[in-house]
């Protein structure tokens, strides 16, 4: 059974927003890794700073 050009339009437009949210998802996942990676270097960077300024510097193993 051939199915109505109109159906398969409906049917491929849905598949491309599928196709839209996995991308945006992968992406905020990307971006969620990439942010904590940035905030987890900026600690340490501000605890380095800090305790070595305080003579402390091996204390910052987080």
């Amino acid at each position: 059974m051939a199915v109505p050009p109109t159906q398969w339009k409906t049917d491929r437009k849905k598949q491309e927003r599928k196709n839209q949210k996995s991308v945006q998802s992968m992406w905020h996942t990307v971006y969620r890794i990439s942010l904590s990676a940035y905030d987890y270097s900026y600690q340490l960077t501000i605890c380095l700073i800090v305790m070595s300024r305080l003579g402390y510097s091996n204390h910052c193993k987080l």
